[in-house]
C-alpha cells in the first residue's frame, strides 16, 4: 500500500513539472500573447508577426530560437522585461555560440517597443 501511495505521488510530481514547465513550438504567422505559462517558446523555423498583428511577451519569458531562425517584425512588438524579470532570447541549443540563430528584424518599426534596463 505504502508503495502504491509513494508511486502516486510521484506521479503528480511528474505532472505538475510538465505543467509548470510548459514548451510551446512557434514558427510562421505569430501573435497574441507569449506568457510564462508556455515559456520557453522555442522557434523551429522563422516567425513573423504580421503587418496589423501584435505580439506581446510577457516578463520572466524565454524565447528559444533554432539554428538559422529569425522572428521578423511587420506589426507590433511588445517585450518589456524588467531588472528581475527579464525576457530572454537565445539559442535552443544546450551550448549556444554566437551566430547559431539570426536575428530579430524590424522591418516596420514604427509601433514596436523594446526597452532595455
Amino acid at each position: 500500500m505504502r508503495r502504491i501511495a509513494l508511486m502516486s505521488l510521484m506521479a503528480l510530481g511528474f505532472m505538475a513539472c510538465k505543467i509548470a514547465w510548459a514548451e510551446t513550438y512557434v514558427s510562421g504567422n505569430v501573435s497574441g500573447n507569449w506568457n510564462v505559462g508556455g515559456s520557453p517558446y522555442i522557434v523551429t523555423a522563422d516567425a513573423t508577426v504580421q503587418n496589423g498583428a501584435s505580439l506581446v511577451i510577457d516578463p520572466s519569458v524565454e524565447v528559444r530560437f533554432a539554428q538559422n531562425t529569425s522572428l521578423f517584425v511587420y506589426g507590433t512588438l511588445t517585450a518589456i522585461g524588467t531588472s528581475i524579470s527579464t525576457i530572454t532570447f537565445t539559442a535552443s541549443s544546450t551550448t549556444p555560440s554566437a551566430g547559431f540563430w539570426q536575428s530579430i528584424r524590424f522591418v516596420t518599426i514604427y509601433s514596436s517597443e523594446v526597452f532595455f534596463l
